[in-house]
Formats: structure tokens, sequence, C-alpha cells
């Protein structure tokens, strides 16, 4: 509603559409411009709600005569000044005057010992001075006493205690009758700033700078990144270019020797030469497969396949055992039934004690190669994921893992010792 109103008030009172009175249309015009100025900062819009009548009607808002010269409420509007020119009616002339006088008054109070006052300056004054006196002037704070807000006369009281009363009272009124003024003048000093075209000038200024920082930021991050892309590409191609002259190298090696030459599986197995089993990976040089391997978890994964054939070979083991036990038991359960057969038809004769002996040790024989052949497939089975692991490898590589695994292997078989012993 605002924004609306603001446009069809503003067409209307255009000095282009009112060329016969110029003169008046441009002080509507301004009116205009700083009532939705107001309006549209909902802080400022706060505050003149909260002071309209005394901004309307140009009092002071003190009860009987106020300790300052100046009516703060005149200067809360466009129709103070006329226009940002040099001249006496001017802004800087008006407000300039206005808060020297303020600072002469307070200046009267404490006796010199007020600090001094950045002046306000004209058009040209330096940015730098404009922001300090901007900065003096919303952090005002006053001095003066503000003794004609005294509601008692403490000389009228009749004891000490009903006197103490009284400038207790009394001092409370000049506390917010002080405070009060002071954020007047605080709200007079952002009024003014925030309508100074220095200020709305170094503003502009500021975003252009800032918005020409963020832009060359942006134009650096670009470059960044097509500066990391074409290095990728050149590292890229780098490597093919070494890839297809180890490639020519190789071939020239075979024709020197009187080789045929590689076929396209050769290549791709060559190409894939560098290949972990137990983790599924496949590497392009040698450094890359060497880093693999020294890696925690290539040898947690190899330690975890270890460790299940391991214990495939103990189950196989146990169930070979358990079937060698079953066939012992069936053998002995037939012997029994033989010679009591035999006692039957030939009245008590038992069999020699050679046959069962021999028996015994045939059964003996059969569990020690069941538990043999146990072993040897689980000694297979490790050695063909050994072998598996170590089919890609490149040469001299796998005869290390191979030693390895046979000093891990000389180790159990110490602690075993070790073991039986005890």
């Amino acid at each position: 509603e605002i924004k609306k109103a603001y446009r069809k008030l503003a067409l209307s009172a255009h000095p282009d559409k009112n060329p016969d009175r110029r003169e008046e249309a441009t002080a509507l015009f301004q009116l205009i411009n700083e009532a939705n100025a107001v309006l549209s900062d909902p802080q400022e819009r706060a505050w003149y709600d909260e002071h309209r009548h005394q901004i309307l009607s140009g009092g002071d808002g003190t009860k009987g005569d106020s300790e300052s010269k100046v009516n703060l409420w005149e200067f809360f509007g466009t129709g103070c000044y006329k226009g940002f020119g040099p001249g006496p009616e001017g802004f800087y002339s008006v407000y300039g005057k206005v808060f020297e006088t303020l600072h002469d008054e307070e200046a009267d109070w404490v006796k010199g010992r007020h600090p001094a006052c950045p002046p306000f300056g004209g058009p040209d004054a330096d940015i730098k001075e404009v922001l300090k006196f901007y900065s003096y002037w919303t952090q005002f704070a006053s001095v003066k006493p503000f003794a004609y807000v005294d509601q008692y006369n403490p000389r009228e009281a009749p004891d000490r205690q009903v006197r103490r009363a009284m400038e207790a009272e009394n001092k409370k009124l000049r506390s917010k009758e002080r405070r009060e003024f002071s954020l007047n003048v605080r709200e007079l000093a952002i009024y003014v700033r925030h309508r100074d075209p220095r200020v709305t000038q170094y503003k502009s200024e500021q975003i252009r700078e800032e918005k020409r920082k963020r832009e060359e930021q942006e134009v650096r991050k670009l470059a960044a990144e097509e500066a990391k892309k074409a290095a990728r590409i050149a590292a890229r191609e780098e490597e093919e270019k070494r890839w297809e002259e180890a490639r020519l190298r190789r071939a020239q090696e075979r024709v020197a020797q009187g080789l045929p030459e590689e076929s396209s599986e050769e290549e791709e197995e060559v190409t894939h030469l560098y290949h972990c089993e137990p983790c599924n990976k496949s590497f392009k040089s040698e450094n890359q497969f060497n880093s693999h391997e020294k890696s925690k978890k290539h040898k947690d994964t190899v330690k975890k396949f270890q460790v299940k054939l391991e214990r495939e070979a103990r189950h196989a083991a146990k169930a070979a055992q358990e079937a060698a036990g079953k066939d012992e038991d069936d053998d002995e359960g037939s012997d029994e039934g033989q010679e009591a057969t035999d006692e039957e038809e030939g009245g008590g004769s038992l069999a020699p004690p050679s046959a069962a002996a021999s028996d015994q040790e045939a059964d003996a024989a059969d569990q020690a190669n069941s538990d043999c052949d146990a072993s040897q497939e689980s000694s297979d089975g490790s050695d063909a994921f050994l072998a598996a692991f170590a089919a890609r490898r490149p040469p001299g590589t796998a005869a290390e893992f191979e030693s390895e695994d046979e000093e891990e292997e000389e180790e159990e078989e110490e602690e075993a010792e070790e073991e039986e012993e005890d």
C-alpha cells in the first residue's frame, strides 16, 4: 500500500508534470520522497510513530524551559533546509550549526573538559572526517543536569528523610530526561547521515568495490580451476605417451628377439598386470601396487582370507576324521558279528590274534592317511590362494610373498613343537 501510494503521489507531484508551478511541485516532491524513506525503514518508522506529535507540531517535548537552545524536532524534516548547496540555508550549513550549538552547550557544563567534536564539513569534505563526525554523534551522551524537570524543591522538606526522598525522585526524573535527550540527538544524527549525499556516495562506492572484488575472486577461482583441469589433461596425456613408448619398446624388443607380435589379449593382460586378487583392484604402475600392498586395509584383507582358508582346512580335516572313525566303528561291528558266527559254527573258536592286530594297524594307517590328506588339502588351499594372489604380480614379487609365507609356516611349526614338548 505504501509503494502504491508513493508511486501515485510521485507521478502527480513530479516537477516535470507541473511546469507551471515547478518550485511548489519540487518542494512537494521532496516531502513525498522523505515520507517514503521514513515509512520504508522499520526503525525510522517506529521512532517516527513514537514521536509523531513532537515532529508535526515542532515542539520540544519538555516540561517548562529547556536547557537546550536547539529545538531538535524542527530538524526532523526536509523543510529546514533548501537543497545541498553551499549556501547559508543549505543542508551542510543548517545541520553544521545545529550540531555545533549542541556541542557548545555540552562544553559549557563541563567547563572546557568536553572532548572536541569533528567538524560537519561541506560537500567536498574528506569522507574519513565525515564518518568520524557521525561516529561521535551516534554515540552521544549528554552531561547536562536537566534540573528544569525537578518535581520537588528539597529546601521545602520538613526533615532529612523527606529531603532525601525528594532528591531521589528528582534524580530519577533528570536521568529519564537526559536519556531521552541523548536518544533524540543520536536519532537526529542517524536521520542526517541517512540523507547525507557524501555518505550515500561512499556507500555506493563501497558496494561497487565489493562487487568488483567478488568478480575478481570469481575470475581467479575460474582461472585456478582451468589451470588444474589443464594440468590433469597434460598429466593424462603424458601418462598415455609413456605407455605408448613402453608398448613400442616392447614391440621392438620382441621383433629383435624374433618373437611374434603381442595380441590384443596379451596387451590387455599387460595393461592389467598389477592386480590384487584379495581386494579385487587393478593398478597402472608398480608403485601404486606396492603402496596398496603396504596399506593396512590390504593386509587385513589378506589376513582374513588366510584365516578363512585355515578354518575351511580344519573343517575338512575334522570331517575326514569323523568319516574315518565311522568306518572304523562299522568294521569293528562287522568283525564282532563274524566272531559270533564263527563261535556258533565252530564251537567257540576265535580268530587269530594276528588278524585283529592287522585290522587295527590298517585302521590306524587309514586315519593317518586321512589326516595327511586333510593337511595336504589345507596346504593345497593356502597354496592355491597364494598362487591366485601372486598370479598377476610383476616378475620377482611372487617369490617374495612365498618366502614370507614359508617363514610364517616355519614359525607355526616351531610353536607347535614347543606345545608338544610342554
